[in-house]
């Protein structure tokens, strides 16, 4: 077959999981067409183009051809299995006479350009996320292809000096003092990944599928679990090893713990890490299990080569015509990491100074001064009891009067100035009572507000939060929420905010770990955060709260209030 252009695509059948009539790949083959073009120019004269849902193909076509409509589960039972002969067809015919690059390709449609000598060259993230940048793996079902992109791989020495250098910065940093000893650790992992498709049972499976497996793991030993930072929705694993089990910390300060023995997931990629510093890793679903793909399951990790043209002159050089005096660029450090826009939580570790232990410090100190309060208050309470106690005696004695004048005269001049005490705590005391009520008063009327909310303004509202829903999935922005009360938890059971990938609420006070099962971070947070979008959420404080962020000088961040500025918040609530 004579090659006459080159095609970068995907997965084309992965339904979005926030509207799954739409193809969540189309973000991803623009991403990867947007790296390897400038590349691929330099290596041949053949025309580069893409095939995605947005121009080539149409995504509901495609499902339409199987008589199925856009669902992940839909897409999960095509995932791996043979695809209708209709299907085959258009997707041939899409292809035909064309070298397929692509990212994270599904084994069925591989199977199908395979069964027809289309030469295809696959890439997907490499687990090993904590290397000098993060590895893009690359397979092919062409022995030609496959054989020309070893010598670019990642080897095992860089692996063990990498590790070393994390274990090394950990002798540094805290350590965590939650890991019980001879401890399992097992990760969450995000619903809508195709890491959680089962190609034998062609569907997604969820902890429920294996809980029987949880629960002998526990037998051998105290089992921890660790939420997935982009999935909010852990109630199955708070079902199966409840809240108490659940860890926080940083995945790879976790892995250079003594205590921890074991990492356990259903496919995640942290198993594979966790073996590289000498944990047990367990797997407890095989994700290639009966792909008869050629290469598939063997994909080569390759650092930072394939931004370059050598390293396309080289590997495609068995399937077209390429040029070998091309430039051979440098592996930069974080290329992948920058291009991604993302860096699995490895920024936390690789970062010179550790900014957390300081608000660690900053939190120990607020909390020995609440626990020298409390413990004064009730030293207090116990004062006064004793006053009150002794006021009695004195009342008791009085009754002898005839006997005892001098001695009652000389003990009501000091119950006097205990009862002076008394006094002032008593009115410490009603001015705490009296800041209670004003909370409760606010928070009386934020819930009526929100109540108001719901009758008068709830449309506009909504399609200014789904608009910029929207826009943030489509985009792949980062969104905060400034605000964790009662109006944030309305939007995210209201909207389809929820649905954005990257989501962080923010608080001033955090007087609250978790809302809703998203964690809340510090305000003061919000620059560090890499954001696009900062969403206020109060009616009460909006104004405050857009004025705080203005300080913060965030130029590059667009700020969403839901009110306007001119108006009555409380008269339109």
């Amino acid at each position: 077959m004579a090659i006459s252009r080159i095609l970068i695509t995907g997965d084309v059948l992965r339904p979005h999981p926030g509207d799954p009539c739409l193809s969540e790949s189309v973000a991803r083959i623009r991403w990867l067409e947007d790296l390897l073009t400038p590349s691929l120019t330099q290596v041949t004269d053949l025309p580069v183009a893409r095939l995605a849902c947005d121009k080539a193909l149409d995504f509901k076509t495609l499902y339409r051809d199987c008589g199925l409509e856009p669902s992940l589960d839909a897409w999960a039972d095509m995932y791996a299995g043979d695809l209708p002969p209709t299907l085959e067809e258009r997707l041939l015919e899409a292809c035909q006479d064309a070298l397929v690059i692509s990212l994270e390709m599904s084994p069925s449609i591989a199977r199908v350009l395979a069964r027809a000598g289309i030469p295809l060259l696959d890439s997907l993230v490499d687990p090993l996320r904590f290397l000098f940048d993060i590895p893009l793996a690359w397979r092919s079902p062409n022995p030609g292809l496959h054989s020309a992109l070893l010598p670019f791989g990642v080897t095992s020495y860089e692996v063990a000096h990498r590790v070393g250098q994390i274990r090394a910065k950990m002798r540094w940093l805290p350590a965590p003092t939650t890991i019980p000893e001879g401890a399992t650790l097992l990760l969450d992992q995000l619903p809508s990944d195709a890491a959680m498709i089962d190609p034998q049972r062609r569907r997604r499976v969820t902890w429920s599928d294996y809980e029987e497996q949880v629960r002998a793991l526990e037998r051998q030993g105290p089992v921890v679990w660790r939420p997935h930072p982009y999935n909010p929705d852990t109630a199955l694993l708070v079902d199966i090893l409840g809240h108490e089990a659940m860890r926080n910390e940083n995945f790879y300060s976790l892995l250079t713990q003594d205590a921890l023995v074991r990492v356990a997931a259903i496919s995640s990629g942290g198993v594979v890490e966790a073996r590289a510093f000498g944990k047990e890793g367990l797997h407890l679903m095989d994700r290639y299990a009966g792909i008869d793909v050629p290469g598939w399951t063997t994909p080569v990790p390759v650092i930072g080569h394939w931004l370059s043209p050598h390293f396309f002159s080289v590997v495609l050089a068995g399937a077209i015509d390429t040029r070998a005096d091309v430039p051979k660029l440098p592996v930069e450090r974080d290329s992948f990491r920058r291009a991604n826009n993302t860096d699995w939580e490895f920024g936390w570790i690789d970062q010179v100074v550790e900014r957390r232990s300081a608000r660690q410090r900053e939190s120990a100190i607020v909390a020995a001064s609440l626990q020298q309060l409390q413990q004064g208050t009730i030293e207090g309470n116990q004062r006064v009891q004793q006053l009150e106690a002794r006021a009695g005696q004195i009342d008791a004695q009085a009754g002898r009067v005839d006997e005892r004048v001098a001695l009652v005269e000389q003990r009501l001049d000091e119950n006097n100035a205990r009862l002076a005490e008394a006094i002032a705590l008593t009115a410490d005391r009603a001015r705490l009572a009296a800041h209670a009520q004003a909370l409760a008063a606010h928070a009386h009327m934020s819930d009526q507000q929100l109540r108001r909310l719901q009758d008068a303004d709830r449309p506009r509202l909504r399609a200014l939060i789904e608009e910029v829903a929207q826009q943030a999935r489509a985009n792949g922005w980062r969104v905060g929420i400034l605000g964790a009360g009662a109006h944030t938890a309305w939007l995210l059971r209201e909207t389809s905010l929820r649905s954005v990938e990257a989501l962080y609420i923010f608080d001033r006070k955090r007087t609250a770990a978790s809302l809703d099962g998203l964690s809340i971070h510090a305000a003061e947070d919000i620059p560090a955060m890499d954001l696009q979008v900062v969403i206020v959420s109060s009616l009460a404080f909006q104004d405050e709260m857009h004025a705080y962020l203005r300080d913060l000088d965030l130029p590059d961040v667009q700020i969403v209030v839901c009110y306007p500025p001119e108006r009555d918040t409380d008269v339109a609530a």
